[in-house]
């Protein structure tokens, strides 16, 4: 999805002290995060990420030297999967 539009997967489960990068992506010289959330069924798993979280996430990102935060919902249902993408 990420090497679709062009982005550069520089790492996966990245690991630092204060937590941890689901993804870390770059473009044009733009560094960024990723969260990706997984769902089965209905409910949105965006909406497991709350204020904190986010609070975390770019936290996270500043301590990488990234300028954005991207949020991944994945849904898995019986006729397939979903995914959805969004800043953050």
């Amino acid at each position: 999805m990420f090497r679709d539009r062009g982005w550069r997967i520089l790492g996966t489960n990245v690991r630092l002290r204060t937590g941890e990068i689901d993804l870390l992506v770059t473009r044009d010289g733009r560094r960024s995060v990723v969260e990706v959330k997984t769902a089965l069924g209905g409910g949105s798993p965006i909406d497991r990420v709350d204020d904190a979280k986010h609070a975390r996430l770019w936290e996270l990102a500043r301590h990488v030297g990234a300028d954005g935060v991207f949020l991944v919902e994945v849904r898995v249902t019986p006729s397939g999967a979903r995914i959805a993408w969004s800043p953050g």
